[in-house]
């Protein structure tokens, strides 16, 4: 027997060997996410399972981990968007080839994925190997920032596979912030929070005191029945070929103050209530769209956008489109590049070629990283 195995077998109260970054956690961290576990995987209705082996819980929209949030003991569920005057059924000839599950949950149910006690680590890995000096800035590594007061944005993104090393996440998407309250929805490769390197729909929200990605953790409200965060995007864009895009906004409702994430131009997918939230209760202080890549303490930066700068153009580089700024009063107008700022804070990075098409901006970013 192995001196590591005697460990095991003669401490079995004191540690666990948990993970397969091989971490040892004690027991007590280890009853901790169990207790993670029992608030985040409620009672299911029924359980659907895709093709790539997620489980989603099809749970009581009324009863989700959302509300286990201590801001959020009295919230109750808004019933749509103010600002989406009516309800559309909308093609799922298309849009369910873009993070929509197969299957639609019942009425009066919502889709969660169901939690893993490794999702748990590898999002706790997270905060504590990757260096987030810039990320959490709320400023994209590669892409432009927009600065003025602002309700909300919409906007084209166009989807990329990329191949990651295990300590790396490389996105793209839009941030939302005011002080320390973020915002950010998008598209993720990461082999740590999903373990599997496929590119996925993702949120990610933080107050400066608590947050996480997608349903890791109680705040974001799931609100539609199939559309939901977290799940793999099957078609991508390849290069110099056909180009697979989604269709995001981020809008704050200007009834409920709720911040709503809404899918294809029509779909609620869910929301972030207003009470989570401080400086962002208001309005958003800066917005931001384009690509981050977040590299683990002794791994280099990952690849950005489909790991070709943005100078490679049209079909050849990662793109953002018809960027819509929205106002208090939910009017809509196109981002004006001279109240923009673009940049890269790596020379890996790059960001350019802002065209006008009408009166829509297109802009290319990402590179290969290695820096």
């Amino acid at each position: 027997m192995s001196s590591f195995q005697i460990l095991l077998v003669f401490t079995p109260l004191v540690f666990y060997f948990v993970g397969a970054e091989g971490r040892l956690f004690s027991r007590n961290e280890d009853l901790e996410l169990e207790r993670q576990l029992k608030i985040l995987n409620k009672p299911a209705v029924k359980t659907l399972q895709t093709k790539h082996g997620d489980i989603y819980d099809c749970v009581d929209i009324n009863k989700q981990p959302a509300f286990d949030h201590p801001l959020l003991q009295n919230h109750k569920v808004q019933t749509r968007p103010s600002f989406l005057l009516e309800e559309t059924t909308p093609s799922m000839a298309t849009s369910s080839q873009l993070g929509v599950l197969d299957e639609e949950c019942p009425a009066g149910t919502v889709p969660i994925r169901r939690t893993t006690k490794q999702d748990l680590i590898q999002q706790k890995s997270l905060y504590t190997q990757m260096n987030f000096s810039n990320y959490k800035a709320g400023i994209p590594n590669v892409g432009l920032v927009y600065g003025e007061k602002a309700y909300g944005t919409s906007f084209f993104l166009n989807v990329w596979g990329l191949k990651i090393d295990a300590a790396q996440y490389s996105g793209a998407g839009t941030w939302v912030q005011n002080g320390a309250d973020i915002i950010q929805a998008g598209w993720i490769v990461d082999s740590g929070i999903t373990g599997d390197g496929r590119t996925r729909l993702f949120t990610y929200w933080t107050n400066g005191n608590s947050g996480c990605y997608n349903t890791l953790c109680e705040g974001f409200v799931q609100f539609d029945k199939r559309v939901v965060v977290g799940a793999p995007i099957n078609h991508l864009s390849t290069y110099n070929g056909p180009q697979f895009e989604i269709h995001l906004e981020v809008q704050k409702d200007p009834n409920s103050q709720d911040w709503w994430l809404i899918f294809n131009g029509n779909i609620p997918v869910g929301y972030w209530p207003k009470s989570l939230f401080n400086s962002l209760a208001d309005d958003g202080g800066v917005i931001s769209w384009g690509g981050f890549g977040i590299e683990g303490v002794r791994a280099p930066s990952p690849p950005i956008g489909n790991g070709h700068v943005g100078t490679e153009g049209d079909k050849k580089a990662c793109y953002i489109r018809d960027i819509k700024l929205i106002e208090q009063n939910g009017r809509v107008q196109g981002l004006d590049i001279k109240l923009a700022h673009a940049g890269s804070y790596k020379k890996c990075y790059v960001v350019t070629g802002y065209e006008k098409e009408g009166d829509q901006l297109r802009f290319y970013f990402g590179g290969p990283g290695g820096c």
